[in-house]
This record gives C-alpha cells, structure tokens and sequence, in this order.
C-alpha cells in the first residue's frame, strides 16, 4: 500500500474523536484533495470519508458491543456531533437503529453464555 495512504488511514484510526476533513488528510501527506481522493479511492476502493465513515460506525458498533454508554456518548467519541446523520449512517450500514443493535448483541451474547453453561454441566 501507498505509505501515504496508510499514514492517512493510520490519522483516522487514531483519531475518530476529531473534525478530519479531505483537506486537513490531505496537508498531512503534501497531497492536493484531489489526488489524496484519487490515490486512497485507488488503493482502498472507497473515497476517503466513506472510508473514516465506516471506521467511525465500526469503532460505534464495538462500543455499543463492550460498554454501556448511550448511543449520545458514543456518537461524540467517534467525532459525530449531529445525532441525525449518526442515526442515518448506522442504520445504513448495519441495518438497525444502535438501541436495537445493542439489544440484538445482548441476547447473542446471553445465549452464548447460556449455552456455555449447558456444556459445563
């Protein structure tokens, strides 16, 4: 992969909680917006901020998953101040609003358990 790329890539991981926009990634790698766009979308398939979208919604996913905090305090740690575009981006990408995907992943997670402690006996 491009190491340009995957210094952006790395920015994104490392930094969902901030505004990243094209032209700030782009300054970051002494690339114009156009050609970051170009160079990313050629190595990764996607334009970059579908790329940061699906990494924000991912890291959503896992906390919805592993903690307890309210899909407000989870949408402003991944860097998503408008609650609607959240919802809308969620719902795109997994097919459930976070308060159903959290229940979907509770009941997986109970069953598990519950099937774990069949086999002990």
């Amino acid at each position: 992969m491009n190491p340009r790329i995957e210094i952006v890539i790395h920015q994104m991981k490392n930094n969902l909680n901030e505004k990243l926009s094209l032209n700030s990634l782009s300054r970051l790698v002494d690339l114009s917006p156009s050609r970051l766009s170009h160079l990313f979308k050629a190595e990764t398939g996607v334009a970059p901020i579908q790329y940061l979208r699906v990494l924000r919604m991912k890291k959503a996913c896992e906390l919805l998953e592993t903690t307890v905090l309210t899909a407000h305090e989870i949408r402003r740690l991944i860097g998503i101040k408008d609650e609607r575009h959240f919802l809308r981006d969620f719902k795109r990408t997994f097919g459930l609003t976070p308060a159903s995907y959290r229940t979907k992943h509770k009941s997986n997670v109970i069953n598990v358990s519950k099937k774990a402690k069949l086999t002990a006996e």
